[in-house]
C-alpha cells in the first residue's frame, strides 16, 4: 500500500474471457479474503471482462466471440487464427486510503 494507506477502498480487475478465470468464483473468494483482511473489509472488487477477439489466417477477418473460446473464425470457418484479446489478467487500478 502507499505510504500511510491503513485500508484497501477499490480493486479494478481486467479479465479475458480466454483465461479460464470465473468472475463469480472470483467475486467469492474476494468476499473471503474482505472477511480474513480488516484493511480490505469495505474493499469493492470491479471487474471488467474482455471478450475473446481473434484474427483469421484465411480471411483476414478480425472478430470476437461471447463464449470463453473460439474454434474458427465465424466469417468463414477457417480453424487457423490468432488470438487477439480475451488472455488478459491485470489489476487496473487499486484505490486505497
Amino acid at each position: 500500500m502507499k505510504e500511510g494507506a491503513s485500508r484497501i477502498d477499490r480493486v479494478l480487475v481486467r479479465i479475458g474471457r480466454a483465461t479460464g478465470v470465473m468472475t463469480d468464483s472470483l467475486l467469492f473468494s474476494f468476499e473471503y479474503a474482505r472477511a480474513e483482511f480488516p484493511a480490505a473489509s469495505g474493499a469493492e472488487l470491479m471487474v471488467e471482462e474482455i471478450p475473446v477477439g481473434g484474427r483469421c489466417a484465411g480471411c483476414s477477418a478480425e472478430f470476437t466471440v461471447a463464449e470463453r473460446f473460439a474454434f474458427h473464425c465465424p466469417s468463414c470457418g477457417s480453424e487457423d487464427f490468432s488470438i487477439t484479446s480475451g488472455n488478459e489478467l491485470d489489476v487496473l487500478e487499486l484505490e486505497v486510503n
